[in-house]
């Protein structure tokens, strides 16, 4: 009976559960918040088209005095009325309901929840009900399949279809759909705030791995592009920023298409068997991945990979270390092979242990990594500030007044002596170098702060670091602009200097982003980043973050970030996020070790 129960509820929680957390993902994850927002209307639509077939329905099963409890037997097999266009209307307006919602909120995140709640309903609960709807009116029951399909019938394609060619194109699609849902789901751990949120990604690996095992041909590369579009797309919507259309869509669709010739290489296993064929994908994949963050014009490109999806992951991204991106995408490919196989190989019960033990491990071995010994860090204070004239405009007399005045508040609350403040990514003018200076000498602290050099025709972009004496010690410039930067011209340098018997250097906001700034951290025990990242919302400053942890973990080298509105952070040279600042908000954050 208890269990009778259960399953009476699951749709409802499904409905009113994951109806809320969508709503709930933009109240508590702001940044996720990217869908434009005249899409909320479109959800509301979507609502009120829900609520109107319930209510149809509810109102047909009520007529017919029949159960809508999935382990009871029905007492009239309905076919008219919405039953007409779909064997599960209800269940077809929870999902649109969710969907809805979703939309209404405006969060990438939020469209998990109904891609879940399909899941839910189409795995576990509906061959519940068709099993013993079956077992009630046999032939009667194969005769309504074979006319109205589970979820919706299009009347004008599949009326005079015949059985057989309907069930055929319905398995032809499940391979592009569970690519569809693979990709979405990756997707979303690219947004993920927490390690947890981040692990179905290697599930979502697994549903693509399973639905490509058996194609051939053409097929292979179409599922491989409906996976790469369902990824890239939703992160990489802020191309459009600040990029053409034309450049944005090849940059975007056009890698995504390109990457999907990978799925080619599955092919092969007629000839090097299936283990030998899934090695040389992952292997294409990884060295492609490569190629793409080193080579001219791509590497400025920041298309994602699978990294992002695990970067929250401490005893994951260590292994970065040993060859970076490429690697990391290695690990999640091949955890992603690995589950797949297990479903496919062995019992329900047991691969869903062995899931539950992946989590349990991760965790465990998450909270090893944090507690590693890592370099000492002396003591450091990052601090976050917008300008008064907001993006992009260069600081004035008053915001330097405003980062003075806000530096004296940290160093009332931390009190660390000597102590390195790290100022935001905010253009301070040459005239105003000058007054940085006495007031570190002053305070008896260094400071860290971005600035621009002039030389004839061009301008640099550089950081500096002033020490407490107001004496000028470490200057390095811009290597990487980035691509709607209008003004300046990239220079490379990698200075690195002694400071209190540690080596220090810094660097500024884009080049922590590419590969070679690994060579340029190598040799120093703390580099000092400023940036500034409030122009294209949330997903930016998280690729940031990223970087930066795999970063520093790949040189051994501690990283502070100091954002004029995030990411704001202390990493210690294991890729260890020791603290950070929470919201775009001013403020500041301190560490020392």
């Amino acid at each position: 009976m208890k269990k009778h129960m259960i399953y009476n509820h699951i749709p409802d929680f499904c409905l009113f559960g994951f109806g809320f957390a969508a709503l709930a993902v933009a109240w508590t994850w702001p940044g996720t918040v990217v869908i434009a927002s005249e899409w909320w209307l479109v959800g509301a639509a979507c609502i009120v088209v829900a609520v109107f077939i319930m209510h149809a329905t509810m109102r047909a099963l009520r007529r017919a005095a029949t159960s809508t409890n999935p382990l009871d037997e029905p007492s009239e097999l309905l076919t008219t009325g919405p039953f007409n266009f779909s064997r599960n209307p209800l269940y077809l307006a929870y999902i649109l309901a969710v969907l809805g919602c979703a939309l209404v909120s405006g969060s990438w995140l939020a469209l998990l929840c109904p891609v879940v709640c399909f899941g839910v309903l189409n795995w576990l609960i509906i061959p519940i009900e068709e099993h013993t709807i079956h077992h009630v009116f046999d032939e009667r029951y194969e005769w309504y399949c074979r006319r109205v399909r589970r979820w919706l019938v299009v009347p004008m394609v599949c009326k005079h279809m015949e059985p057989m060619r309907f069930m055929t194109i319905r398995r032809a699609a499940r391979p592009y759909i569970f690519a569809a849902i693979s990709g979405i789901v990756v997707a979303g751990t690219a947004f993920a705030p927490h390690w947890l949120l981040q692990l179905p990604v290697f599930f979502a690996l697994a549903l693509l791995f399973i639905a490509v095992r058996r194609l051939s041909g053409i097929h292979l590369y179409g599922v491989g592009a409906c996976f790469m579009l369902a990824w890239l797309l939703p992160t990489t919507y802020w191309y459009y920023y600040f990029m053409s259309p034309g450049v944005a869509f090849g940059a975007s669709v056009g890698w995504a298409l390109l990457q999907a010739n990978l799925f080619w290489i599955i092919a092969l296993r007629r000839y090097i068997r299936t283990y030998g064929a899934v090695v040389l994908f992952v292997i294409a994949w990884c060295t492609l991945t490569y190629i793409r963050t080193h080579a001219p014009v791509v590497e400025d490109w920041w298309i994602p990979h699978l990294g992002y999806s695990v970067w929250r992951n401490d005893s994951i991204t260590m292994w970065s270390a040993y060859g970076g991106e490429a690697v990391l995408e290695a690990i999640v490919l091949l955890c992603g092979v690995s589950i797949a196989w297990l479903i496919v190989h062995a019992r329900m019960s047991v691969w869903i242990r062995m899931s539950c033990g992946l989590v349990v491990l991760v965790a465990i071995a998450n909270s090893i990594v944090v507690h590693m010994p890592a370099k000492p860090l002396p003591p450091v204070i990052a601090l976050q500030k917008m300008t008064r004239g907001g993006v992009d405009i260069p600081a004035t007399k008053a915001d330097v007044d405003d980062l003075i005045h806000l530096t004296k508040r940290a160093i009332a609350q931390y009190q660390y002596p000597h102590a390195t403040i790290v100022w935001p990514e905010n253009s301070i003018p040459p005239a105003l170098h000058a007054t940085i200076a006495a007031f570190a000498q002053k305070e008896s602290i260094n400071i860290v702060y971005h600035t621009t050099e002039k030389d004839d025709t061009r301008i640099y972009k550089k950081v500096a670091l002033v020490d407490q004496s107001g004496r000028s010690i470490l200057t390095n410039y811009k290597a990487h602009l980035a691509p709607d930067e209008s003004i300046g011209t990239a220079r490379y340098s990698r200075v690195i200097a002694t400071h209190n018997a540690t080596k220090v250097t810094a660097y500024v906001c884009y080049d922590i982003h590419y590969p070679d700034i690994v060579e340029r951290l190598k040799g120093s025990d703390v580099a000092y980043i400023p940036l500034s990242d409030p122009e294209y919302g949330y997903l930016q400053k998280q690729f940031h973050a990223a970087d930066s942890v795999i970063h520093a973990r790949q040189a051994q080298t501690a990283v502070v970030l100091a954002g004029t509105d995030g990411p704001t952070m202390i990493i210690n040279s294991n890729g260890i996020i020791v603290d950070r600042l929470t919201g775009n908000a001013a403020g500041f954050v301190g560490y020392s070790k």
